[in-house]
């Protein structure tokens, strides 16, 4: 069980970082995706801290990408 709640732990200030340095809300949808993956990965077998960073980093880098081209696109369709 202590395992467990440490890996809950680690996700969340892994999750944190990302936000942070995204300029994202937890709530938000790219969040919640990286949440998600966070889950995945830590399920899979013993990992660090710095293993979900980069993994993460590594998933979620192209999609913030086209994220925000699709929130560019839409800012310029309205005007």
């Amino acid at each position: 069980m202590r395992g467990e709640f440490w890996h809950v732990i680690v996700m969340r200030e892994v999750l944190d970082e990302f936000c942070d340095q995204h300029d994202l809300s937890v709530r938000d949808h790219t969040a919640i995706q990286a949440a998600e993956l966070l889950m995945r990965f830590a399920a899979e077998g013993d990992v660090t801290p710095q293993d979900l960073r980069d993994r993460l980093n590594e998933v979620m880098g192209d999609r913030l990408l086209d994220d925000r081209a699709i929130s560019n696109q839409q800012a310029i369709a309205r005007l």
